[in-house]
């Protein structure tokens, strides 16, 4: 890392809170959200209301879009908003058809459905042309990663840099893969079982922190969970066949096509994620060293699936290298 990029990198960790001032400051961030981050509502290209979460600060110096994983809210990324407020960034966060505040695309909102991945990007540049933004950065996590890479690699109004924190490039799943697809694919194909949820899938339930692998960090995590037990209409569970499958189609087609690295990127990958495979997506990326603008890519020991509720020890470091890494002129 250049001498630069580690200023950047400080400057960045000084502004992001510990797991205790979270919480000390808990009124002031919820004050703080619903006063000035503004959920907005589109109707977009096939009837469906897709939303934005938007903070817009009096001066801006950049626009920072961020593709949210599977299954989040904006509220998630309410304190990681409040922590920015100093560098005078124009947040937008993502969210397309059926994540988020967005339309849920089965009667039973608890169905993480989806038909056609392609669909996320769409609804990713439709937002973004509605507010016109042509110069940004990306910032992406789990899913949104591979909606990301989707984007990046089929879409003319591409971000300056982007990174990929804990990307969805395949599951963490033991089956074969041979074997997964060809499952994934009869599953995702039947007409009364792709609307079900998959074995692992069901309808949105907290797991108990000892039992959880998507964060080591306590109070993060019990905040997380209590937003949504003041907000049960936010929550949504598993994903059905066809939701993976539709994903599956699109991994597949990342690993298997002629692609090339064109802009500057990062991916943070997980060492302890048992939500996507960190070794297929490591390797997916070694792929591409020889690329006109290889991506950089790390292995973060220890770390669990969900980055942006990690304990300090690991979330400081992984958001404050990002974040410089996209900032940094």
């Amino acid at each position: 890392m250049s001498s630069a990029s580690i200023d950047g990198a400080d400057r960045c960790s000084s502004v992001l809170l510990s797991a205790s001032e979270f919480i000390s400051k808990k009124k002031e961030i919820e004050e703080f959200y619903y006063s000035s981050v503004v959920i907005h509502h589109f109707n977009n290209q096939d009837n469906l209301d897709v939303t934005c979460a938007e903070y817009k600060p009096i001066t801006s110096e950049g626009c920072l879009v961020v593709f949210p994983g599977r299954g989040e809210t904006p509220h998630k990324y309410a304190e990681f908003i409040y922590s920015l407020r100093s560098l005078h960034l124009r947040i937008l966060v993502i969210f397309g058809r059926g994540q988020g505040e967005s339309a849920r695309l089965l009667n039973n909102r608890q169905k993480c459905h989806l038909v056609d991945f392609k669909n996320l990007r769409d609804d990713a540049a439709f937002i973004l042309d509605a507010f016109n933004v042509r110069n940004f950065v990306l910032l992406s996590f789990s899913m949104g990663a591979l909606v990301a890479l989707d984007y990046i690699f089929n879409e003319q109004n591409r971000p300056k840099k982007a990174v990929f924190i804990a990307p969805y490039i395949w599951p963490y799943f033991k089956l074969p893969a041979p074997l997964l697809i060809a499952l994934i694919w009869f599953m995702g194909s039947v007409p009364f079982l792709k609307e079900c949820f998959t074995p692992h899938g069901r309808e949105y339930k907290k797991v108990p922190f000892e039992e959880n692998y998507h964060s080591h960090c306590i109070e993060r995590y019990e905040a997380y969970h209590a937003h949504y037990a003041q907000h049960p209409h936010e929550t949504i569970g598993g994903p059905t066949y066809a939701f993976v499958k539709a994903a599956t189609r699109t991994q597949l087609k990342l690993m298997h096509s002629r692609i090339d690295f064109t802009i500057p990127t990062r991916a943070f990958l997980c060492g302890d994620d048992k939500v996507v495979c960190t070794e297929r997506a490591k390797a997916f990326f070694l792929l591409h060293a020889s690329d006109t603008c290889p991506p950089v890519v790390s292995v973060e020991d220890h770390v669990f699936h969900d980055v942006i509720n990690e304990s300090d020890i690991y979330r400081t470091p992984i958001l404050s290298e990002a974040l410089a890494f996209l900032l940094e002129e």
